[in-house]
């Protein structure tokens, strides 16, 4: 039984897993936001058995939904589920769980992380996503 954390952006969606025992989620990959993106997502969801998912909600610093939350909320009904039952099949998403997750401060965190690590900021795109999706993903371990 394995968790996916998922980061949706508009360019890009950053993936983290986390298998048993769930002490700590792991950035997994960050893919392009394209026709293809919830193609590799169910793959990713095939391949490493995922059986929760759980996918960033922006909700602003007062606690309402963002205007963010409501994109997030349309791909998942119209992309995201669906690709997931065509590919997975009907049962998946009666066996698989997915949840939206308060994702407020995640990047913050993994911008912070990332500086902790000296890297330059140049090279925070290729792993910013990533590390944000497991920041989602470790606030529900």
């Amino acid at each position: 039984m394995t968790y996916l954390g998922i980061d949706y952006g508009k360019a890009r969606i950053g993936l983290a897993i986390a298998m048993p025992p769930y002490i700590m989620a792991m950035p997994y990959k960050t893919i392009f936001n394209d026709n293809l993106a919830v193609n590799q997502i169910a793959k990713v969801v095939k391949d490493k058995k995922v059986s929760q998912i759980f996918i960033g909600y922006p909700i602003d610093l007062q606690g309402q939904k963002s205007y963010a939350a409501n994109i997030i909320e349309q791909w998942l009904e119209t992309d995201l589920k669906p690709t997931l039952k065509q590919l997975l099949g009907d049962s998946f998403l009666r066996v698989c769980q997915i949840s939206l997750v308060d994702e407020r401060f995640t990047t913050a965190l993994a911008t912070q992380k990332l500086c902790e690590t000296g890297k330059k900021s140049k090279q925070y795109k290729k792993v910013i996503d990533q590390i944000a999706a497991a920041e989602i993903l470790n606030s529900v371990l």
